[in-house]
C-alpha cells in the first residue's frame, strides 16, 4: 500500500465500491463458527471471517482457525525474548520457530501459531483492529500455512486479464494495490491481493484469495468490497508482472528465465527453510514454464489510469 491509494479510493467509492464492514452480512456474524473458500482451500474458524468466499461444501475442512488459549498464553512466553522487526507502517512484528511450527506476533493485533503438521493457525482473539487482524489471519498466516505445505507463496496481488491469470509482484511500497486496482478499474478482474498462493505445477490455477482489497485511505487502512470486479472462479496462470521502481523506462518487458527466477524468489513469502525449498522449486518451474515481465509505471498519479489501460492491452498481446 502506497501513499497513491488514498486517491484511488475515493475514486472507487464515488463508483459505490463499499468499505469492508459490509463485506459479511449479519446472518453470518450471528454464527458461532464461520466457513468458506480461499485460495482454492475450504476453511473452518472458530470466529466468523469476512474474507471468506461463501462455499456450498464445508463438510471436510482443509484449514482450521482455531481459539486455544493455553496454547496462545505458551506462544506469548516464548516469543517475547524474540527479536521484532519494523513493519513498513512503523509497527512492530516477530516471525519465529516454535516447537510445533512458526509463531508469529504482531503489534496491536495479537499472535498465531502456524501448525503445519495439524493443518491448522491457532490464533488470539481479535480485539478492537478487528480488520487488521482478520487480514493478517487470511493475508499472512493461512497462506504461510500453505507454503508449509509446499505450496508457492508469492507477495503480489493477481489479476485476470482475457481469461488468464497474472500475478503483480513487487516489495512493500512498490505499488501492488494501487496497480492492481487501477488495472480493475481499467477492466481486469481482481483474483488476490496483496499474496498469491500457487500449487506446484508449470502452468497452475491461481484461485480467488480473500474477498476485497486492502488499501489505505484517507481515514486510515481499510478493506475495500470489489463487488463485481472480483474473480469468484480460478483461472489459469499465464504469466507474471514484477513491478520496477516507479519512474521512466519501458511499460512491460518479458525477462529472461534466469533473470526472471532472481526476480521471482526475493518476491517469495517468509517460511521455514524447508518451506523455502519447496518454493525456490516451485519458482524454478515458474520461470522456466511462463514468461515473467518487468513493468515500469510512471510516479505520477494522474498519469496511472492512462499506464493502466496501456499495461492491460500489453498484458493482452502478451497471451495472444
Amino acid at each position: 500500500m502506497i501513499e497513491h491509494d488514498r486517491d484511488v479510493v475515493e475514486t472507487l467509492e464515488e463508483r459505490g465500491w463499499a468499505a469492508g464492514e459490509e463485506l459479511v452480512d449479519a446472518a453470518s456474524l450471528r454464527s458461532s463458527s464461520a466457513a468458506g473458500r480461499v485460495h482454492g482451500l475450504l476453511v473452518r474458524s472458530d470466529w466468523p471471517l469476512k474474507r471468506l468466499h461463501p462455499s456450498p461444501s464445508l463438510a471436510s475442512a482443509d484449514v482450521r482457525i482455531v481459539r486455544d488459549d493455553i496454547r496462545t498464553a505458551a506462544l506469548i512466553e516464548e516469543l517475547d525474548a524474540c527479536q521484532r522487526q519494523k513493519l513498513p507502517d512503523g509497527s512492530h512484528f516477530t516471525v519465529h520457530p516454535v516447537a510445533d511450527g512458526i509463531g508469529a506476533w504482531f503489534e496491536q493485533i495479537g499472535w498465531f501459531l502456524i501448525d503445519a503438521a495439524r493443518r491448522r493457525v491457532v490464533a488470539s482473539p481479535p480485539g478492537a483492529e478487528r480488520d487488521a487482524w482478520e487480514h493478517r489471519l487470511v493475508g499472512f498466516a493461512v497462506p504461510m500455512l500453505l507454503g508449509e505445505l509446499g505450496a508457492t507463496v508469492l507477495h503480489g496481488c493477481s489479476v485476470t486479464v482475457d481469461g488468464g491469470a497474472y500475478v503483480l509482484c513487487g516489495p512493500s511500497g512498490r505499488g501492488k494495490t494501487t496497480t492492481s486496482l487501477a488495472l480493475v478499474q481499467a477492466g481486469a478482474g481482481l483474483l488476490s491481493d496483496d499474496v498469491t498462493v500457487l500449487q506446484r505445477g508449470d502452468a497452475p490455477p491461481v484461485h480467488p484469495g480473500p474477498r476485497g482489497s486492502r488499501v489505505l485511505g484517507a481515514g486510515g487502512c481499510k478493506t475495500l468490497n470489489i463487488g463485481g470486479a472480483a474473480a469468484v472462479e480460478p483461472s489459469p496462470l499465464r504469466g507474471l508482472v514484477v513491478l520496477e521502481p516507479r519512474g521512466s523506462g519501458p511499460l512491460l518487458h518479458r525477462r529472461p528465465p534466469a533473470d526472471g527466477f532472481i526476480a521471482l524468489v526475493s518476491n517469495l513469502s517468509p517460511v521455514s527453510v524447508t518451506g523455502r525449498a519447496a518454493m525456490f522449486h516451485g519458482v524454478a518451474e515458474l520461470s522456466r514454464s511462463l514468461p515473467v515481465h518487468a513493468a515500469t509505471l510512471p510516479d505520477d498519479l494522474a498519469a496511472l489510469p492512462r499506464s493502466a489501460v496501456a499495461l492491460l492491452a500489453a498484458l493482452s498481446r502478451s497471451s495472444s
